[in-house]
């Protein structure tokens, strides 16, 4: 995760177009990060919507747990019109 972020952050330095960019992107590996995330809070918020409990717990020491959880609760927020909280879950 850290090589791949330093690495888009290189990229972003030295992109002289969008084509140079988005190449130097994808050698990266930073949107399989955020893939993962994506599909994570995917797989949550549809076991969710089916009246399921989730327990979400990511131990690469990089936040993955809390975005997951955030990108997950905003997309219940479209769903639902509501968001998920612990006062919800203690009723």
């Amino acid at each position: 995760m850290r090589a791949s972020l330093r690495s888009m952050m290189f990229s972003l330095s030295l992109a002289t177009s969008m084509d140079g960019f988005v190449g130097k992107l994808a050698y990266s590996s930073w949107l399989r990060h955020i893939r993962a995330v994506m599909e994570m809070a995917t797989h949550v918020v549809a076991r969710v919507v089916k009246g399921r409990s989730v327990v979400v717990h990511c131990s690469d020491g990089w936040d993955r747990t809390a975005q997951t959880c955030a990108l997950a609760c905003l997309c219940l927020l479209g769903i639902t019109g509501r968001c998920r909280q612990v006062s919800g879950a203690i009723k």
